[in-house]
């Protein structure tokens, strides 16, 4: 079967004759597996329907991705955050470009309340997230206060509230 077909049944969510294909956990099609391809449309049923047909959530595609990457990546929270509290290993995977999933919700927000919010609704340990860094060096804190400069909007109640999570933790950009 082509690609393109596994395409077509992908998008018609018949999902009973792809399970059917041999391999289909194998493919690769565009740099992605089928669960990837699932996440990248904010599928929850084809993803739900492949677990429990013994599809591996912790896999990444050709880019070190998983699932809760692309979602984040491709605007589906509600999706990356019922996955991350069944998978939560998920959350701290590191992709190809030493980026975790909350990274791209991050940029893909560019707004320091909003991410802030998320993370404080969903529980996040901030100081473990303090010492997380991506691939140009920056924890997720800096990059949202980054942000926040840009948008104007720290205000004094976050700004506290980080400055009391860093604890030990001395951060130039935090003091001046």
């Amino acid at each position: 079967m082509s690609n393109n077909d596994i395409l077509k049944l992908l998008n018609n969510n018949d999902f009973s004759e792809l399970i059917k294909i041999k391999n289909i956990n194998d493919i690769v099609i565009e740099e992605n597996k089928l669960i990837h391809l699932l996440a990248i449309r904010g599928n929850d049923d084809g993803l739900d329907y492949f677990i429990k047909k013994g599809f591996d959530v912790n896999i990444s595609n050709l880019k070190g991705q998983n699932i809760i990457h692309l979602f984040f990546r491709n605007g589906f929270d509600n999706l990356a955050e019922k996955y991350y509290k069944l998978y939560p290993d998920c959350l701290t995977k590191y992709d190809d470009e030493l980026t975790i999933p909350l990274f791209y919700c991050v940029d893909r927000l560019k707004s320091f309340k909003k991410c802030f919010k998320f993370m404080e609704s969903n529980k996040f340990d901030v100081k473990e997230l303090i010492n997380t860094v991506s691939f140009e060096g920056e924890n997720i804190i800096t990059r949202l206060i980054d942000f926040s400069y840009a948008d104007k909007e720290l205000n004094k109640d976050y700004y506290d509230f980080i400055k009391d999570n860093l604890e030990d933790r001395k951060s130039t950009r935090l003091n001046s």
